[in-house]
């Protein structure tokens, strides 16, 4: 980090290689650090991504960079394939001291929080990364709301003519690894509110996770499915939506940890259902829920029940519930993250998200239409710190190097100043469900 920070002090020409979520953290950082824009090059291995922008930046191909800067200094931008494109520059004729491999998004996300002038919270949301005060932000969120309202319109032209019959209304699909003592009540938690059925992918689990799932196999509520892949979360949900969309009219895609609230329904479809004619996935926001100064905790109690501190507002990140009338497009490099914000198709276009309020979600916009949310996903991700601790040691299903150390987590625990019981009203069903089984 720090020879990042003196090469950008000393305003050297600098090519950002890789062009995503890394990339554009590298680029914040240079900019807070007083960066030109000029000085700044993206690149990037991915065809698709070629004239395309970031930061009002053209992306070019390896080689074109390299001939354009040869002597710049490259940033490689990336979690899981540093050292490979490294040695892409090695072969390309640029030295080792040109190179600095950048691939700790948490220590990333620190050296900003720290340098900028950034803002935490707007009237309706908590950032998980803060944000920028620059009129720069204002504009590039002005033309967002441009193209929000051009693709509302786009996509209140379309009308779902699918009308093939399917089996469930609404499944979930998860990947887990050694979450058996969470397993039975997020299950029973969630037929409750709705969920038929589920799709279970066990990455490389050695705890008593089968001896759980085996009834609600044999019951035919859950699909199960080995999935061995390290790093393999995106893998295992475009295998659920390749091989099951013609099961469910929605596939959800979220956690263990993750408990779907509806509010102001009882029942998950009654929500989704006002949006199956013409929008393509839905975004539900997460509400955190911290360890409620819990150092340890008896495992075999709710986690639902035990935790109900959480962050004031809503997180401006979730998990999209996705309308399977629609295409699914797997390499469109927006769907990197296709349980946070998936985009669909429909009769050849391609549509972004829209959230639980129905607004149109591009860029980073994310409009809440008041303070009152209709649903939201209790995320429990800390729990206990005894329970993190176990939850870091397995590794993580996303980032090779798992961001999830002790400062990420006292970064979300300190943001929790509010009491939230709105799943409360399903505890009495759970507790009876529970003690079925």
């Amino acid at each position: 980090m720090d020879r990042i920070l003196h090469r950008a002090r000393e305003n050297n020409k600098i090519i950002i290689f890789g062009a995503g979520m890394m990339g554009d953290l590298v680029y914040k950082l240079l900019k807070v650090v007083g960066c030109k824009k000029q000085s700044v090059l993206f690149i990037d291995n991915n065809v698709k991504m070629y004239r395309k922008r970031r930061r009002g930046i053209k992306i070019c191909s390896p080689d074109q960079g390299i001939r354009k800067w040869p002597e710049a200094i490259f940033i490689i931008a990336n979690i899981n394939h540093g050292g490979e494109m490294k040695k892409q520059l090695l072969m390309n004729g640029i030295s080792e001291e040109s190179i600095i491999v950048c691939n700790d998004e948490c220590l990333l996300r620190q050296e900003i929080q720290k340098r900028a002038v950034m803002v935490y919270e707007d009237k309706k949301f908590i950032y998980d990364v803060p944000r920028e005060k620059t009129l720069n932000n204002k504009y590039n969120m002005l033309k967002a709301r441009i193209k929000a309202f051009g693709y509302l319109i786009l996509m209140n032209q379309h009308h779902s003519d699918n009308k093939m019959e399917k089996k469930y209304d609404v499944s979930v699909c998860a990947i887990f690894k050694n979450e058996g003592p969470y397993l039975k009540e997020w299950i029973e938690y969630h037929k409750i509110v709705g969920i038929q059925h589920f799709y279970m992918y066990n990455n490389n689990s050695n705890d008593d996770y089968l001896a759980i799932l085996q009834p609600y196999i044999e019951a035919g509520d859950v699909t199960f499915l080995n999935w061995p892949y390290e790093q393999g979360q995106m893998s295992a949900y475009r295998d659920c939506v390749k091989n099951f969309r013609d099961e469910s009219k929605w596939i959800g895609f979220i956690d263990i940890d993750e408990f779907i609230v509806p509010i102001d329904y009882d029942n998950l479809y009654d929500f989704l259902k006002k949006f199956e004619k013409n929008r393509g996935s839905v975004i539900i926001y997460w509400k955190f829920f911290g360890s409620a100064g819990k150092w340890e905790r008896d495992i075999t109690g709710l986690v639902t029940e035990d935790f109900l501190v959480s962050w004031r507002k809503h997180s401006n990140i979730g998990k999209c519930f996705y309308n399977t009338a629609y295409d699914f497009i797997p390499n469109n490099p927006l769907n990197v993250v296709m349980h946070h914000k998936m985009w669909t198709g429909y009769k050849g276009k391609v549509v972004p998200p829209v959230n639980c309020f129905g607004k149109v979600c591009v860029d980073d916009l994310n409009i809440a239409a008041g303070d009152h949310f209709p649903i939201q996903i209790n995320h429990y991700f800390t729990k206990s710190v005894c329970e993190y601790d176990i939850k870091k040691s397995k590794g993580d299903v996303f980032f090779k190097k798992n961001p999830h150390d002790e400062m990420y987590f006292m970064k979300h625990d300190m943001k929790c100043g509010a009491i939230d019981m709105s799943i409360y009203k399903y505890m009495i069903l759970l507790k009876r469900n529970m003690s079925k089984r």
